[in-house]
This record gives C-alpha cells, sequence and structure tokens, in this order.
C-alpha cells in the first residue's frame, strides 16, 4: 500500500517536471519570436495621379493586439481618410506564424516627390518611402459626368517595338456609385499574345469635383508578327442603378401612381416621399434591375519592328539581360568521381518566364 502512493507521488512529480518544461520550452519560443519581430511598410502604388487615393499597408510580425501605429508623421503631407486592422495566421509543417496588417487609406495634399516618413509600432520603425504624385493628364478629366468609363494607356509609345518584345499595356477603369455589376474584358488583338501581369488595383480619384473609384489592371502584349498591330479597345460591360424618379417619368401613369393619385393618402408627405424616393433599391422589392451599359477605351495603332538582320539565331528582345552562377559548396570542393552541382541563372527584363 505504502509502495503504491509513493509510485503514484513520483508518477505526479515527472507529470509536473514534463509540464514545466513544456511550458519553459514554449515561453522560450515567443520569446525568440518577439525579439525577431520586425516591422515594414508598403505602398500599393509609387506613384499615382493629383486627387487619387492610395493604400499603405503596415505589417508586423506576431499578434500584436491593442497596438495601432503612430500615424501622425503622415499628416504633413496626406489626408487619412481611414485605417483598418487585420491578422494572418500560417501554419506550416507545424510551424506557426502570425502577422498584424494595418491598411491607410491615404490622399496626397498636394503634387511632388512626397515621403512616407518611418513609423513607430511598438517601439520598432519602418522604413521610409517615396512617392511621385502628378497633375492629372489633360485628357482624363474630358471623361467626367460620365457614370463609367475606360482608360487604356501604352508604355511603349515613341520606343522602337520589335517582334516578340512585351508591350506594357494599363487599363483602368473609372465607375462611380451608380455602378451595380460588371465585367472589364481585355484587348484581343491579331497575331500577339495579352498576358495579365499581378493583381488589380482599387483605388479613388477625383475629375472635375466628381469621385470615382478605380480599378488598374496591367498587361503585356507580344506582337508574333512585324508590321502594323492593331491593339482595339478594353470593354466593359455592366449596369447602372437608374433612380426612382427618373423611371417613374420615362413611364408617367403607373398602376401604383394611379392607384395612389385617387386615394385619401395622395397628400400624405410620407406616402409621397416613399413613393418618388431617389433611392435606388429602397422602392422596388427586387432590386434595382438598372441599365445596361458599355464603355470602351481608345483603340492603340502601333508599328512592329522586324528582328534585327544582326541578331542571332536565339532571339531574346528583352529591356535587360544577366547571367550568374552559383556552386553548391562556396567554393567548390573538387573530387573524383563525385558530382559538382552548378546553378545558372538568367534574368531578364521585359521578359516572361
Amino acid at each position: 500500500m505504502k509502495l503504491s502512493s509513493y509510485t503514484s507521488i513520483q508518477n505526479l512529480h515527472q507529470e509536473v517536471l514534463r509540464l514545466m518544461i513544456s511550458l519553459l520550452a514554449l515561453l522560450l519560443m515567443l520569446a525568440v519570436n518577439t525579439s525577431e519581430a520586425s516591422v515594414r511598410a508598403t505602398l500599393d502604388r509609387d506613384a499615382a495621379f493629383a486627387g487619387e487615393s492610395l493604400t499603405l499597408t503596415i505589417e508586423s510580425d506576431g499578434l500584436q493586439s491593442g497596438l495601432q501605429p503612430d500615424i501622425t508623421p503622415l499628416e504633413k503631407d496626406f489626408d487619412v481618410l481611414g485605417i483598418s486592422t487585420s491578422t494572418q495566421v500560417n501554419i506550416i509543417n507545424g510551424q506557426r506564424s502570425d502577422k498584424t496588417l494595418w491598411q491607410v487609406q491615404l490622399q496626397p495634399q498636394h503634387t511632388g516627390l512626397l515621403r512616407i516618413p518611418p513609423l513607430n509600432i511598438g517601439g520598432k520603425q519602418t522604413a521610409a518611402l517615396e512617392l511621385k504624385i502628378t497633375e492629372a493628364p489633360q485628357q482624363a478629366s474630358t471623361q467626367s459626368g460620365q457614370h463609367v468609363f475606360v482608360k487604356a494607356e501604352v508604355n511603349s509609345v515613341g520606343k522602337q517595338t520589335y517582334v516578340q518584345q512585351q508591350i506594357p499595356y494599363t487599363v483602368r477603369l473609372y465607375y462611380d456609385k451608380r455602378l451595380l455589376e460588371g465585367e472589364l474584358s481585355a484587348p484581343n488583338p491579331d497575331n500577339a499574345v495579352v498576358e495579365q501581369l499581378g493583381e488589380d488595383k482599387n483605388y479613388s480619384t477625383v475629375s472635375n469635383g466628381h469621385r470615382y473609384q478605380v480599378i488598374e489592371r496591367h498587361y503585356v502584349i507580344s506582337p508574333e508578327k512585324s508590321g502594323s498591330l492593331h491593339i482595339p479597345p478594353a470593354t466593359f460591360s455592366g449596369r447602372i442603378a437608374v433612380p426612382e424618379r427618373q423611371k417613374r417619368n420615362s413611364r408617367s401613369g403607373s398602376l401604383m401612381e394611379d392607384f395612389f393619385g385617387n386615394s385619401p393618402f395622395s397628400n400624405d408627405p410620407f406616402f409621397r416621399n416613399s413613393l418618388l424616393s431617389d433611392s435606388f433599391f429602397g422602392s422596388n422589392p427586387f432590386g434595382n434591375p438598372g441599365q445596361a451599359i458599355t464603355a470602351r477605351s481608345q483603340s492603340v495603332d502601333m508599328d512592329i519592328q522586324p528582328r534585327p538582320a544582326t541578331a542571332a539565331h536565339n532571339w531574346l528582345p528583352a529591356e535587360a539581360v544577366s547571367v550568374s552562377d552559383s556552386w553548391t559548396d562556396k567554393p567548390p570542393q573538387f573530387r573524383v568521381g563525385e558530382p559538382v552541382s552548378r546553378t545558372i541563372t538568367i534574368q531578364t527584363k521585359g521578359l516572361s518566364g
């Protein structure tokens, strides 16, 4: 009986010891993660027009509960439109990593080369960033007054473009709060391959006092033959909301108006205001079906140069090319009968993989 009690106490001590060791290991891991925590800041783009909004993303390793970055230094050159917080948890091979992200919506107060100063988060600072703000081009304001319009821009205009060379092509969809739904389609030129680069960018801008949301999408177009290249317009097809009053004016004498017109409620301001409300969705129990709309960008015509006669058989029309190599061992160790790994890397600018 005494031996059994001694054994139970000994097992209990071992369990407590294991629990303390596990707890100590967890505390050490947390201490290491905290010591290695870093903060970073990125912009959704490094150039914008006056009146456009931008998104500054601040990222910190670890879960920063209740912690907020000090964004006071931004108020010198920017209006802070809002800030949101989110967390990310990743578990890879049993290893967990946490991140906290703050997204700050900014609107520049003036043009020029602006600086995002280092921002303080929990005693750590982000690196400074630079942003170029220029006046909006004249053609951007000519579309104001429309609810939806599309612009396209080719960055190779004025330069010689060769066959199989990538042509940077940017599409921007401008829309206001009337837009209900729609789809933006890329151009489909003959004898050329169109590829989309990266994810869409979303921001807002002001044109002639009218605020628009903007979806910016980047493509590259690779011509397959020399000669004339016609890039047709990028096309948006969708629906915009129509105010209820406008719809009723277009079909006067509707059943609802006929019914209420001769009723004792016809002069009641509550019923009249409800019937003639400008709300897009309030009066229609089935929602506002809207009105179909199509918008197109301008087309672009280019002259594509053939491959130069002096070009070698392996034609590589890149803006820049670099070649580097590396060995598994530095420096490599050569032994008779043993393989040695060497990696050769070719990096190009302006070409897909």
